[in-house]
């Protein structure tokens, strides 16, 4: 009986090591200050979108932060308990689970946690809209005209 639940035991423990996180989202979008003008704002929004066979695409606006310019390129991930790591010849980067920093491959914070969301079950393209919209609406919310 003790062998078995081991078994049981080790079994569910590793299907856990290897979770999947297809149908999920991670977009980051964050407001920046013109540093001449700083009341002319713009935003830019990096996103990951995880596909099946721990393969994670990651996106970026024209004026991105992973990328350096608009494109899509598809990376590989292994999701932990508590961090996500994406990796190709190009270079890492690692989602932090709790907080959602994403961190560079030297441990660097490369977005704040707080400027991101998580999309479960909603195509990437409606999520990537969200975000430009609530992007959007927070430069806007003080104008009078």
């Amino acid at each position: 009986m003790k062998t078995l639940l081991t078994l049981f035991i080790l079994f569910f423990s590793s299907s856990l090591s290897a979770e999947q996180l297809n149908n999920t989202s991670v977009i980051c979008g964050v407001i920046i200050e013109d540093e001449e003008f700083p009341i002319k704002k713009n935003y830019r929004i990096s996103g990951f979108e995880f596909l099946d066979n721990n393969k994670v695409i990651i996106h970026d606006d024209k004026n991105g932060f992973l990328l350096s310019e608009e494109t899509s390129i598809t990376f590989s991930y292994k999701a932990e308990h508590t961090l996500i790591y994406i990796s190709d010849d190009m270079g890492s980067v690692v989602i932090n689970r709790q907080t959602l920093d994403i961190l560079g491959s030297s441990g660097k914070i490369l977005i704040e946690g707080k400027y991101c969301s998580v999309y479960k079950n909603e195509s990437f393209d409606i999520s990537w809209k969200r975000m430009t919209l609530k992007m959007v609406e927070e430069i806007r919310k003080d104008n009078k005209i």
